[in-house]
């Protein structure tokens, strides 16, 4: 069984942050008997989030989603293979297992 083990909690201030990180580990340790490693764990200003790709911020007081750069240019790639790939007439296997990104489907 899989599970979903990268999480991002937002707060207004580092210090309720750190109540919140506080409560949650004792939650997930206590309750899910699961292991937190505490050497990944960060608190920082939302400027600095990267999360599965997408990096986040604030603009005008509203939060905005980006993609990195970098995945920017592998998408654009992967979509320039498809499309010449579709003029030949070969079209690539098709992956079977949804995009690593699918939930942000469901979100927006």
């Amino acid at each position: 069984m899989r599970y979903a083990d990268d999480l991002v909690i937002l707060c207004r201030s580092k210090r309720s942050s750190e109540r919140v990180m506080r409560s949650i580990t004792q939650f997930i340790e206590g309750k899910l008997s699961f292991i937190v490693g505490k050497e990944k764990i960060q608190i920082v200003p939302i400027a600095k989030v990267k999360f599965l790709g997408y990096s986040f911020s604030k603009v005008k007081g509203k939060g905005r989603l980006r993609l990195y750069l970098k995945h920017v240019s592998k998408l654009k790639a992967n979509l320039r293979i498809r499309r010449l790939a579709a003029m030949a007439g070969e079209m690539p296997e098709e992956r079977s297992a949804p995009p690593r990104n699918y939930w942000l489907d469901a979100i927006l």
